[in-house]
């Protein structure tokens, strides 16, 4: 989760909105899986099945015949991606990072950027490792096989020139059991130092073989080991102790406290009794979701991070007059003097510029092209513009926009802040405008703490 902050002109505020408390046969395999040749590292051919490839507009014929003569039409081998650095992905069967199969056996997939000689996958619980197959930059394993109950920690290894980088996901069989969707809790992010309560969900429905009538809620780490127990989860209709909503429908609940000591994520993952082949009982376990734990923003903070992009905004608007590109250079070359920014766009970018930095906040600034929405207003020019509205057209007054309703209900609770850029008192004079339909009329704008929880609840009606 990250926090944004934006530059607008000389008006610096400081506003952080928080949304917390605030994805058949193994061994060997055959059977059509991909190839596993990834080519020859000669600076033109890393792409894979390279071999006999020296010119890349090179023809490929089969059986003594020529394209001419009805073999394979004349395709031209794609031009190679230079890519700065070595990337590897998995995607499939999910990027999330945790997955759980009902089956013995699971297949990955993902992509790949970057020069390379090999791409193998190892599972570390079995130690059973092989290369994996297909064409950059798509790559796909053969069916690896998994252990049961327990987690298999499966990762993708790519070897390059003079990198090696790898990505991993955590995969857990469950018999014969499925869960068909994802575990879902609410919020999901929380602030770190803090206890706090979350809604949890399964959606199980009928699918399984499950003994009893209630789901166990578990907190693992990062590599789906056991951490602490959070009780169990029912299908009740007990929105008041487990905030299941409704009884029977499939759909089992709880209500849990969960503390985050330090900023990085938690994961929780739900367990049911399931039987076996065999009729034995065991544990099934979901794939774990992860709970973000984020650090508080300070003000001292937040007016840090805002003088850093005032400064860009001035280097911008110093040597805007020699042209967009020197512009845009000088303001990251303003960002980049702040130690705490960790990354920054790129002069090539088009649009504003934009700034992570080392906190997880991700600053901008609002340089968006003339004639755009934030763009430049009346006047235009190259100057930077904080979205100067200019001349506007309404589609309501010019009849392109059907209005479907007699009433209009304005409410504007933050005028007090937003001032001449509160969007909502421009609406009302549009509207106040309007004769068509009949006995059209508007309600408001309610300003301020006028426009109180009393006046949302008309919403419906207008």
């Amino acid at each position: 989760m990250k926090h944004v902050l934006g530059s607008f002109g000389a008006a610096i505020a400081c506003a952080v909105v928080a949304l917390a408390p605030a994805s058949c046969g193994g061994g060997s395999g055959g059977g059509g899986n991909p190839s596993t040749d990834f080519g020859k590292m000669d600076g033109t051919c890393f792409y894979g099945n390279c071999e006999d490839v020296d010119d890349p507009d090179a023809t490929v014929e089969e059986d003594g015949e020529s394209p001419e003569e009805g073999g394979k039409p004349d395709v031209p081998a794609p031009p190679p991606v230079e890519n700065p650095e070595l990337v590897l992905k998995i995607t499939g069967p999910t990027g999330a990072g945790f997955a759980s199969t009902p089956g013995a056996q699971i297949s990955l997939s993902g992509v790949v950027f970057g020069r390379y000689a090999s791409i193998t996958w190892m599972n570390e619980k079995t130690g059973e490792s092989r290369d994996a197959g297909g064409t950059a930059p798509y790559w796909q394993t053969e069916s690896i096989g998994v252990a049961p109950f327990e987690p298999n920690r499966i990762r993708v290894t790519a070897v390059g020139e003079n990198e090696t980088v790898s990505d991993t996901i955590v995969v857990m069989y469950n018999p014969g059991f499925y869960f068909p969707y994802p575990v879902d809790v609410k919020p999901p992010s929380v602030f770190a130092g803090d206890t706090s309560r979350v809604h949890v969900t399964m959606t199980l429905g009928a699918f399984g073989s499950m003994v009893g009538d209630k789901l166990r809620l578990q907190q693992v780490d990062a590599a789906g080991n056991p951490v602490k127990e959070h009780g169990q989860m029912t299908d009740d209709g007990d929105v008041t102790t487990h905030g299941d909503e409704v009884e029977g429908d499939g759909v089992y609940s709880t209500q849990v406290s969960v503390t985050c000591s330090t900023p990085g994520p938690i994961y929780l993952r739900v367990g049911a009794t399931a039987k076996n082949f065999d009729g034995s009982q065991f544990d099934a376990w979901s794939a774990p979701v992860p709970v973000d734990c984020v650090a508080r923003l300070t003000e001292s903070t937040c007016m840090a991070h805002q003088a850093t992009l005032k400064a860009a905004r001035q280097a911008y608007e110093g040597a805007v007059g020699n042209g967009l590109a020197a512009a845009r250079q000088a303001a990251i070359d303003a960002l980049k003097a702040d130690s705490s920014v960790t990354e920054v766009a790129q002069v090539a970018e088009a649009g504003g510029i934009w700034a992570a930095f080392d906190d997880g906040v991700l600053g901008a600034l609002n340089l968006a092209a003339e004639g755009t929405r934030g763009g430049a207003g009346e006047g235009g020019g190259e100057a930077a513009c904080d979205g100067g509205t200019g001349a506007i057209e309404s589609g309501l007054l010019a009849g392109k926009i059907p209005v479907l309703t007699k009433d209009t209900l304005l409410l504007s609770p933050f005028i007090s802040e937003f001032g001449s850029d509160d969007e909502v008192q421009l609406i009302g004079g549009v509207a106040s405008q309007l004769s068509c339909p009949a006995f059209f009329s508007v309600k408001g704008p309610y300003n301020n703490q006028a426009a109180g929880l009393s006046q949302f609840r008309k919403m419906s009606r207008h």
